[in-house]
């Protein structure tokens, strides 16, 4: 079937951060046969979307107003992020939504794939568009909040973050690695863990022998220098990922590298061990490759903070505070590895999660439809 013969599907990727990006990414090989994909998306996961579908002519790209933390001194502020959010989410979300709306009426798209996008979860709702939403923190309002560890308010916070980024869907997928009972209101939830590309399976048996440089995935806005210090002391030859470039010639032992889906996925795969911000995609990548992570987490950043912890108590590695960070905990963490590796061997891996996955979500939409 021709590409322009094939039914068009929206695809709404949350942009901030990579790991929206990486889980459609893995998607998009099992819906391509069925669809054309038009990604709606913002920042740094519509730069690795366009970078990886390079004149693809059953892909296009919209880019669209998208959420973001707000910094203050490279720390998370959470009222100013939280008062912008919400001013988007009820004023800018909405206007967007109207217009995605009307530019669909030329298009005339069957359905709608939403990560956690709340521009298109609105235009969907709008024009009555079959709708399957896709995330991972639904996890922190479906899941069973006393397993969680939450406190008495955390679950309704979750609980309304989540319905202001997609007030409405018809059927939901929950990407996690953590699997806890689901609350009777999400019983027909699909509950899958992560989603994985072939090509890192298939470079996780290519890398089984060789072992390469240790890995750090950094966020750009936060606070690195600490983490960089105990790198360059401890772990000289560290590859470097996710900021601009060197901060400086202090830092000359260490590799930095861009973000591109060949070159990161290579490091993943031939790293002994990640020091790495504690996003959920990456988190499910290190456990299918039995990697264990220092994983880091922003003091303001409610879901890191809950994937961290959560991933210590799993066993696979330690949960650092990063506005904490101090380099004997690094050296900790290097003590321990031999333990977390014995943990890992005996997870549950995520092998054909993403084919299956994606079946469920093309029935859903033929069904709902």
């Amino acid at each position: 079937m021709s590409a322009l013969a094939k039914p068009l599907l929206i695809y709404g990727v949350n942009g901030d951060g990579r790991g929206h990006a990486a889980r459609a990414l893995v998607l998009a090989p099992y819906l391509r046969p069925h669809y054309r994909i038009a990604f709606h998306s913002s920042q740094d996961a519509l730069a690795l979307l366009r970078q990886s579908f390079v004149n693809q002519d059953d892909i296009a790209f919209v880019e669209i107003p998208g959420t973001r933390w707000i910094y203050r001194h490279q720390r998370i502020s959470p009222w100013r992020s939280a008062l912008h959010f919400l001013a988007q989410a009820l004023w800018l979300f909405p206007r967007e939504a109207r217009r995605l709306r009307r530019s669909w009426r030329h298009v005339s798209p069957v359905g709608v794939i939403c990560d956690f996008e709340p521009v298109v979860a609105r235009a969907a709702a709008r024009a009555g568009l079959p709708l399957v939403a896709l995330s991972h923190q639904h996890a922190m309002a479906a899941m069973d909040p006393g397993q969680l560890g939450l406190s008495f308010l955390e679950p309704w916070i979750y609980r309304l973050y989540a319905w202001l980024n997609t007030p409405r869907f018809g059927a939901l997928v929950i990407s996690s690695f953590f699997q806890l009972p689901l609350r009777s209101r999400f019983a027909g939830a699909l509950v899958v863990g992560g989603l994985l590309r072939p090509e890192l399976l298939q470079l996780r048996q290519e890398h089984q022998q060789a072992v390469g440089a240790p890995l750090a995935y950094l966020r750009r806005h936060g606070l690195h220098r600490p983490v960089l210090i105990g790198l360059q002391e401890l772990l000289p030859g560290t590859v470097v990922f996710g900021l601009d470039g060197p901060p400086g010639p202090a830092f000359s032992g260490l590799q930095f590298r861009s973000v591109d889906p060949d070159g990161f996925l290579g490091c993943l795969a031939a790293a002994p061990f990640l020091v790495a911000a504690a996003g959920h995609q990456l988190l499910c990548e290190a456990m299918e490759l039995q990697k264990p992570v220092l994983a880091l987490y922003e003091r303001a950043h409610d879901e890191q903070r809950l994937n961290a912890r959560l991933w210590e108590r799993a066993g696979y590695g330690l949960a650092v505070e990063l506005e904490c960070f101090e380099t004997h905990r690094l050296q900790d963490f290097i003590d321990q590895l031999p333990h977390y590796h014995c943990a890992l061997q005996k997870r549950v891996g995520a092998l054909g999660n993403a084919p299956a996955t994606a079946l469920w979500m093309l029935r859903q939409l033929q069904a709902l439809a």
